[in-house]
């Protein structure tokens, strides 16, 4: 069952507090997505919550293979797309 993607006005809220720089663990960098997106990225990153990464968009790409998920490759990828909308990297 495809998932339904939020709007950018949903992430905005979280996402746009992450403008912080230095490596965090995707747990650490999962906490600025809204509790029902953090709670699926966590599940499937289980194992891999430790790795650091240097944003959120980074650790979205890492935490795990998006088309193994029950999500799909085309929710992640979306939700990646408007963190980077919300929170360019420079």
């Amino acid at each position: 069952m495809k998932k339904k993607t939020p709007k950018p006005s949903e992430l905005h809220t979280f996402v746009e507090g992450c403008n912080v720089t230095g490596h965090r663990t995707i747990e650490e960098w999962y906490q600025f997505l809204p509790k029902d997106i953090r709670k699926k990225a966590m599940h499937n990153a289980k194992g891999y919550l430790n790795v650091e990464c240097v944003s959120l968009s980074s650790a979205i790409s890492s935490g795990f293979v998006w088309e193994e998920t029950r999500q799909g490759h085309d929710y992640w990828q979306s939700i990646n797309n408007l963190v980077q909308i919300i929170n360019p990297r420079p």
